[in-house]
């Protein structure tokens, strides 16, 4: 998703969590869906994984964005300290927008982030 789609239309979805993920082996260990897309989708084996262990998980954002557009059930934006994302996110956090329960812009530039979202379901009246 792009966070200027998002920023837009934040309306359309809610039970919105924050992600901290600190090396690549939390996002594998986040959910078994997401181990088995890496595995077999991406083919992330036990080589592979080694390599991006040995790497600061920021270098890995393209291909965990990569994995979570498979997961249809749910909706995600990955960040990282300072990119566009965490901008407009603590714009909207500052002017009171959304509450993401955590300080937005005190986090970890070493990290990768994931906002988890749910289209929100329409009320029946």
């Amino acid at each position: 998703m792009v966070v200027g789609n998002f920023s837009e239309n934040a309306a359309e979805f809610d039970n919105f969590q924050i992600w901290d993920v600190s090396t690549f082996d939390d996002f594998l260990a986040g959910n078994a869906v997401i181990r088995e897309i890496a595995s077999k989708e991406f083919k992330v084996v036990s080589t592979k994984r080694e390599e991006l262990l040995k790497k600061p998980v920021i270098s890995s954002i393209a291909l965990i964005q990569d994995v979570l557009d498979l997961i249809n059930d749910k909706h995600f934006l990955v960040f990282e300290k300072d990119d566009d994302v965490h901008t407009e996110l603590k714009v909207m956090q500052h002017t009171k927008v959304m509450d993401f329960g955590i300080d937005i812009s005190d986090i970890d530039e070493s990290h990768v982030y994931i906002m988890i979202m749910d289209r929100a379901r329409k009320k029946a009246y």
